[in-house]
């Protein structure tokens, strides 16, 4: 508790904070920055109505008979869904699942919303929707409620992952839709990563052929990717430079003080 209120005090003296900790207090204050900061971060997945619809209490997200969303998170999620966020798409197409004896309404609605929720992870609207979550490769588990692409609609999911430099999302998704070892008969899957690191690596000719379009879809647009470096002697070198011996000094200072 103690270093919560030294970080507030840090953080209100700060001439940027200050007013604004005066005016609206520290905890607001934390939450429009955190918010502020999601909305410009590109790796981000943030949508402003589903926050207002996070924002809401669990409690008073239903309707007092527990049958629907309550109005206004119902227009808050029906908003973000036409805006393209998956989030909202499927939960307003598992809310209409669960209602039983569907009327013909409700019946197109649930089928909308699903369609919706469908074309959202084909087009790749969203960023860091992981196919590994979401993806219906077990046919144990598939339902009526799960938002499941058939195999011809993961691969142009696959490929507008390529044009959009998706890394993650491309390698994940390749993974479920090619690792097959007894098909190749490898030892363990190469990753879509490994290969444009290591372009000379052998490949069954399927595999290759799917990586090799997705550098041409690509087309030098580049992957979004952090390369971070485990390489502990940069860091060493940057601790040990004496201009900034000062800054890590202060910087020391304060961690012990807490």
């Amino acid at each position: 508790m103690q270093w919560k209120l030294m970080a507030k005090k840090r953080t209100c003296e700060l001439n940027k904070y200050n007013k604004s900790c005066q005016k609206q207090g520290y905890d607001k204050l934390l939450k429009t920055t955190y918010i502020t900061w999601r909305k410009a971060d590109p790796e981000e997945l943030y949508n402003d109505a589903y926050q207002k619809y996070l924002d809401i209490p669990e409690d008073q997200r239903v309707n007092k008979q527990h049958t629907w969303y309550s109005n206004k998170a119902d227009k808050l999620l029906r908003q973000c869904a036409e805006e393209d966020f998956f989030q909202c798409a499927n939960a307003l197409q598992l809310g209409y699942y669960s209602v039983k004896n569907r009327t013909e309404k409700q019946e197109h609605e649930y089928k909308y919303y699903k369609d919706i929720a469908k074309k959202i992870l084909i087009d790749v609207k969203n960023k860091n929707l992981i196919p590994s979550y979401i993806a219906c490769f077990d046919k144990t588990k598939e339902s009526e409620y799960t938002v499941c692409l058939t195999h011809d609609e993961y691969k142009k999911m696959l490929d507008n992952l390529a044009i959009k430099g998706n890394l993650r999302g491309y390698s994940d998704l390749s993974y479920f839709l090619f690792n097959n070892n007894d098909k190749y008969g490898l030892t363990h899957f190469v990753s879509f990563y490994q290969y444009l690191l290591y372009p000379d690596v052998k490949l069954p000719n399927e595999l290759k052929t799917s990586y090799d379009k997705a550098i041409k879809l690509n087309n030098g647009l580049g992957w979004d990717l952090k390369m971070i470096s485990t390489n502990i002697k940069p860091w060493e070198k940057l601790y040990n430079d004496k201009k900034l011996n000062g800054f890590f000094n202060k910087v020391n200072q304060l961690s012990s003080e807490e």
